[in-house]
């Protein structure tokens, strides 16, 4: 399971865990491993967990329990979290930044992985996810009671319920059918009945109690020069080369500003360039890319662009293809990678997420 940004994660093999809700420092602005050997998402800024505030935050948790399937989950339409697998993963994380106040929406795309015993791939009824959003404080435990929860949700109602459709529609075809069609649409039943793959899902909930970040998000200017975009991530990519932590740090201010409002205020620019030395420069930041080599994935309509470097790989709505614009090599054991999402702000591309 791979996630994007935040304070708090915590990865479990079964189960929705439990774990006390501090604000630690290493998934703060999605930096962090991806992969074997370790892979982590990481934060560009991140300040210790005892920072002091006058006015206590409260933190909006996604809490999920996933198996059977591939999940591609987004909030307010950017990239939350990733999870392939056939047995079961459970996550449970903060999401303040990613909210808009009201009318939230996170977004399911299930689609069919390998079975744990390689036979072949999993279908709809082995596809299985429930989560929940509720509000915490620092100190309380998520996966409890002490939390104010919001709305539940679960994969299998949607799956159900979608079958249930299916399955009025042909009756009701079947009732209007001529009876020379009617054998012909009996034989096709489980045909027309069944559900597949890929599912989606949408939750949609308010979150008035934590800011709103609509303008940056759903309220953003839409942009629509694409080699703007592109002439932007080749400035990135050289940054990257040349090991340029302030200029990089300056193209983060907004995203940096923000997930202070969101969850704490960073130690700023000396712990990000100390993390992009230590972690991203010594594991072999990855710059071995060209122009043409990369992706643009359009979000909230065009309001916000991903850049990513393109791999070859499909396209599947449940497996977005490329690889993080930001990702090393692991040269140090460690794959570490972080998103680069592109918004205008103040009439200046930026990154924003």
């Amino acid at each position: 399971m791979s996630t994007d940004t935040v304070p708090a994660v915590i990865r479990i093999g079964k189960g929705l865990g439990r774990t006390i809700v501090v604000v630690v420092a290493l998934l703060h602005l999605g930096i962090g491993p991806t992969g074997p050997p370790v892979v982590i998402e990481s934060p560009p800024t991140a300040s210790s967990a005892d920072t002091d505030s006058t006015e206590e935050k409260i933190y909006c948790y996604v809490e999920l329990s996933t198996g059977g399937a591939s999940f591609y989950v987004t909030i307010n339409d950017t990239p939350f979290m990733q999870a392939t697998s056939a047995g079961g993963e459970a996550m449970s994380s903060p999401v303040n930044v990613r909210l808009v106040g009201e009318n939230n929406e996170l977004r399911v795309v299930a689609g069919p992985t390998m079975k744990s015993d390689s036979s072949g791939l999993t279908t709809p009824e082995d596809a299985r996810l429930s989560g929940s959003v509720s509000l915490y404080r620092k100190g309380q435990l998520t996966g409890t009671q002490a939390g104010e929860e919001i709305t539940t949700f679960s994969l299998q109602d949607t799956i159900e319920a979608r079958r249930e459709e299916k399955r009025q529609s042909f009756l009701n075809r079947m009732e209007e059918a001529p009876p020379e069609e009617k054998k012909e649409l009996a034989d096709r039943e489980e045909e027309l009945t069944s559900v597949s793959f890929p599912i989606e899902m949408t939750v949609r909930f308010d979150s008035p109690k934590t800011p709103s970040f609509a303008g940056h998000l759903t309220k953003a200017p839409v942009i629509e020069d694409t080699t703007a975009l592109k002439d932007y991530a080749v400035k990135l990519r050289n940054l990257m080369r040349r090991q340029d932590t302030r200029e990089i740090y300056e193209e983060m201010k907004v995203k940096n500003r923000d997930y202070n409002l969101a969850y704490y205020e960073s130690d700023g620019y000396e712990w990000w360039k100390k993390h992009l030395e230590g972690k991203y420069f010594e594991s072999g930041l990855r710059t071995d890319f060209n122009r043409e080599d990369i992706g643009l994935r359009p979000l909230l309509d065009g309001r916000l662009w991903e850049v990513y470097v393109e791999n070859g790989e499909p396209d599947e709505p449940w497996d977005p293809t490329g690889r993080k614009f930001f990702k090393t090599r692991g040269e140090d054991g460690t794959i570490w990678s972080m998103r680069v999402i592109v918004g205008r702000v103040d009439g200046e591309l930026c990154i924003v997420r």
